[in-house]
C-alpha cells in the first residue's frame, strides 16, 4: 500500500504481514549490504543492514511471524513512491537458506 515510509523496512508476509521499521533512512550517497538468513526449518528469518564499509546500521533483526509455510520464495527490492529520481546501490545481497 502507499504510505509515507522514510526508512528501510523489513517485511515478511504470508496471510498477514510483519513489518519492522529499521529506523534507518536511505542515503543515496552510500552503498548498503543486506543479509538475509532463513533457519533450516523455515521458522525464522534473520536480517542485517550494513554500510559497505562494514558499519552495521541495523543490527540482526529476527522475524518469526508471517513467514511462508510452503516453499520459500525470498525477494528483495526497493520501491519509491516519490516522483523524483532515486537510486540506491546494494553492493552485496547475501541469502542463506
Amino acid at each position: 500500500t502507499s504510505r509515507p515510509d522514510t526508512n528501510f523496512q523489513f517485511v515478511s508476509r504470508n496471510a498477514a504481514q510483519t513489518l519492522v521499521d529499521t529506523g534507518v533512512a536511505p542515503d543515496a550517497s552510500k552503498i548498503y549490504d543486506l543479509e538475509m538468513e532463513f533457519s533450516s526449518a523455515g521458522t525464522s528469518l534473520r536480517l542485517r543492514l550494513s554500510e559497505h564499509d562494514g558499519t552495521v546500521v541495523c543490527a540482526d533483526t529476527t522475524i518469526t511471524t508471517n513467514l511462508p509455510t510452503l516453499a520459500l520464495d525470498p525477494t528483495m527490492g526497493i520501491r519509491t513512491l516519490a516522483s523524483a529520481a532515486a537510486g540506491f546501490r546494494f553492493y552485496r545481497a547475501e541469502m542463506w537458506i
